[in-house]
């Protein structure tokens, strides 16, 4: 096997193949604000919170970590399209707020009235291309579908991306 080097996080090329083979490790983080509507969908879905009740906004928050393979295919003298999968964790986290309820001198205008959070396996696969430019530099766009696993399993996030790496 021959070593790749340059922007990439290290790899493998196969012998007698256009393709070669990366192992990957992902970062994700994303948030999200919750609709007044999904607000009180919790409100009724979790009668057994009474501090949700007095709630009107919310947050969720997603932090994902995976690794795993990348096979990548040079299709021209600078561009490669690529697949990638990965195994890892995923942490969910939804922070509802709401009017203060004991007074408002000392209380935040916005208090988090309840909060649920989940930790779990996850499973990423997606697709990209690239193409070289200068410096081992190069542009990108792909997509990935992260979905997670037990208490998570009803998370899944389409996350896109474009820019340039190195």
């Amino acid at each position: 096997m021959e070593a790749r080097t340059g922007g990439e996080t290290g790899g493998y090329l196969v012998p007698a193949s256009p393709w070669a083979i990366y192992v990957t490790a992902d970062f994700i983080f994303s948030q999200a604000g919750i609709s007044s509507q999904q607000v009180q969908q919790a409100i009724g879905a979790n009668p057994q919170i009474p501090s949700l009740l007095t709630a009107t906004s919310g947050k969720a928050k997603y932090y994902s970590t995976t690794a795993g393979p990348t096979f990548r295919r040079r299709v021209g003298s600078v561009t490669d399209l690529y697949a990638t999968a990965g195994f890892g964790w995923l942490r969910r986290t939804v922070d509802f707020s709401g009017a203060a309820t004991e007074g408002s001198l000392l209380q935040p205008s916005s208090q988090g009235v309840a909060g649920i959070s989940g930790n779990s396996g996850a499973f990423d696969v997606g697709v990209g291309w690239s193409r070289r430019l200068f410096g081992g530099f190069a542009i990108y766009a792909e997509a990935r579908v992260l979905h997670g696993l037990a208490i998570n399993h009803g998370t899944t996030l389409c996350p896109i991306s474009a820019g340039i790496r190195w």
